[in-house]
């Protein structure tokens, strides 16, 4: 919930994070305690939290009559370039949540392996 909760600004109390199925019941539990699952899952929650965010920054801009372009987004907060004039994600989230369901992550990492033979008699001299 904290990498999320930084991306748009919100606490992370109020982050309902749910393992695999949205539907699902919420996790429980003390965690796992280490950092793989930080390694394995935090990109694509914080690549996530980053498409709503793309997502709600086109319906804030409709809120506010303005061009998406013309807004810029930090501290939670949607706000027109050059003015005073904001909306906070919360509202946006309120309004529009089903709109801002978003399903992401990154691309997994290519797992390669290489091996190379040098067969024994290239390495040794040739003798006449």
């Amino acid at each position: 919930p904290e990498v999320v909760a930084e991306i748009l600004g919100l606490s992370p109390e109020e982050i309902s994070l749910r393992a695999s199925d949205p539907k699902g019941p919420a996790l429980q539990g003390m965690g796992t305690i280490g950092s793989r699952s930080m390694m394995a899952h935090g990109g694509a929650l914080a690549a996530t939290a980053r498409e709503v965010i793309k997502k709600a920054t086109d319906l804030a801009a409709k809120e506010l009559e303005v061009s998406s372009g013309d807004l810029e987004f930090g501290a939670g907060r949607f706000r027109v370039k050059g003015t005073d004039i904001s909306l906070p994600f919360r509202e946006v989230a309120r309004r529009y949540g089903p709109e801002l369901d978003t399903r992401g992550g990154i691309p997994a990492p290519a797992c390669r392996a290489a091996s190379s033979e040098i067969p024994m008699e290239a390495r040794l001299p040739r003798t006449r």
